[in-house]
């Protein structure tokens, strides 16, 4: 599992400094340490990777998000604490957010590619 940490992590930081089409899976490997087949091991494709490594950031931020407090004294401090849990999220993890808001839209309008098909499915939890 420290490997495949590794290459989630790699892949990350790759997506978000150069983006999914530019980065290479012979990158990921170089930056995680790993060799190539070994990221094939684990994911079937580049696709399947970036899908994980979203999924793991918008799981994280809604753990978050489920750990607001569901009753506040007032009905405003809500959206403070919405507003406040974001920004603090975005900073926490500001590579994962990166990689999300410039690689994201484009592969969400990729009407073949997997995370369109995911959210389809409803394989995105």
């Amino acid at each position: 599992m420290e490997k495949r940490h590794a290459i989630i992590e790699s892949a990350t930081r790759l997506f978000d400094s150069i983006g999914f089409d530019a980065t290479t899976t012979l990158e990921i490997a170089n930056e995680a340490a790993v060799t190539e087949p070994l990221i094939y091991y684990h994911f079937k494709s580049k696709d399947e990777l970036f899908t994980h490594s979203f999924e793991l950031a918008f799981n994280e931020y809604f753990a978050r998000l489920d750990k607001l407090p569901k009753r506040t004294s007032r009905e405003f401090q809500k959206f403070a604490n919405i507003i406040d849990l974001h920004f603090q999220t975005v900073n926490d993890l500001p590579e994962k957010f990166r990689m999300i808001l410039s690689n994201f839209p484009g592969k969400l309008n990729d009407l073949g590619g997997m995370c369109l098909n995911n959210i389809k499915s409803e394989n995105f939890h």
